[in-house]
């Protein structure tokens, strides 16, 4: 990783509890604060889980996650596009959805978080990661489902998981680990906050409040009761681990 010396927490920032959200919101938007938070705790468990070797933080953007997983391997190589984000630690920039020009059989570790939506055919690039890891190599991949659409016009697919399956499986990878997480509580919860955020510009005093709510009934009994009915039918995202 190019520069690692001089990164520094940007979306994601660490705190007694663990990581989650930047409070600066040049970094996360208060609408988008909630929904945030419960994807880093999501990606910080999984990452601490099978995180090792040589990564590669595929479509990396300017590495929000490097603070959680660059203590667990051995090395970083970053990759994205270029012509989105903070480009200061690019190691490569590639189109990803052409052939990675990167050599097989190189990486323990594939990190992909939130890139999948913006690739045009998914199975040509898990082909090419399965090319790229290491046999037992670990594809980590997180997916939006019930989300917005984000980076315009270069947003093309919401997965299901009998799609994450289906496309590991025509790459040659095996699915190891597969869940939602959210529900339909998080995702009405998410909704509102961007509503009053985006469309009704509420004051920030009242979005804060409202975020802090949000927090406190779906961490409730009865939240996480709801999340446990609903998140096959209604989840926020998926959390993915492939193996080659």
């Amino acid at each position: 990783m190019k520069k690692a010396e001089s990164w520094e927490p940007s979306k994601f920032v660490p705190s007694e509890t663990g990581w989650g959200p930047s409070k600066d919101p040049k970094q996360v938007g208060l609408g988008s604060r909630y929904i945030t938070q419960i994807a880093v705790k999501e990606y910080e468990k999984i990452i601490k889980k099978y995180a090792k070797g040589n990564l590669l933080d595929l479509g990396c953007g300017n590495a929000p996650l490097y603070g959680i997983y660059k203590d667990l391997v051995n090395s970083v190589t970053c990759v994205d596009w270029g012509k989105s984000h903070n480009t200061s630690y690019l190691d490569y920039k590639m189109d990803l959805n052409r052939e990675l020009k990167l050599k097989s059989n190189q990486f323990d570790t594939v990190l992909m978080t939130d890139v999948l939506e913006h690739i045009v055919e998914p199975k040509n690039l898990l082909i090419e990661v399965q090319r790229i890891l290491r046999k037992r190599g670990k594809l980590i991949l997180a997916s939006p489902f019930l989300y917005a659409l984000h980076e315009i016009p270069h947003d093309y697919h919401r997965y299901t998981r009998y799609s994450l399956e289906y496309y590991c499986r025509e790459s040659g990878l095996k699915v190891i680990d597969l869940y939602p997480y959210g529900g339909l509580l998080e995702v009405f919860m998410d909704l509102v906050n961007k509503t009053m955020a985006r469309y009704l510009h509420f004051p920030k005093i009242l979005l804060s409040f409202h975020c802090w709510v949000s927090n406190l009934v779906t961490s409730s009994r009865l939240g996480e009761k709801i999340r446990n009915r609903t998140s096959e039918s209604f989840p926020l995202g998926y959390i993915l681990i492939a193996e080659k």
